[in-house]
């Protein structure tokens, strides 16, 4: 399928965008576009979602996607805490970029559940991980476009 996908924004001013699944680019969509069939989230100049999508749950970053169940798709995530960074790998792509806590007094390493709250590519890991919440997202997006 490669028309544009409605996905919910999950940092940011506008609540909702198309992602379009040939290039990773989303354009914002008006408050009454429709119902969302995934989640984006961008990092600098990249952008990755969590979309349904021909009966299938993908996960995107930029221009490449892949289906969130493939046993080929190695995830990894990890924080770097002298640097103050995080780096998030899928397969032989890497990224990283500022930690969300470097300017929390309060943040825990030890506490791994934060990481998926305050950072979309933990929450996107915690997704892979876990086959029940992988249905339940697949269940709720994957309506008729």
């Amino acid at each position: 399928m490669n028309s544009p996908i409605l996905v919910t924004l999950r940092y940011g001013t506008r609540p909702s965008a198309w992602l379009d699944i040939a290039t990773g680019q989303l354009t914002f969509a008006s408050a009454d576009a429709g119902a969302s069939r995934g989640n984006a989230s961008t990092i600098g100049d990249d952008t990755f979602a969590l979309y349904a999508d021909a009966d299938a749950l993908w996960f995107q970053w930029n221009d490449r996607r892949w289906q969130l169940a493939d046993p080929g798709l190695k995830l990894m995530y990890g924080h770097h805490l002298s640097q103050r960074t995080t780096t998030f790998a899928a397969n032989d792509q890497s990224i990283t970029y500022p930690a969300w806590w470097i300017d929390d007094p309060a943040f825990e390493p030890m506490i791994p559940e934060q990481d998926r709250q305050e950072d979309y590519l933990a929450y996107v890991v915690f997704i892979k991980d876990n086959p029940d919440f992988q249905a339940s997202m697949l269940s709720n997006w994957n309506i008729a476009p």
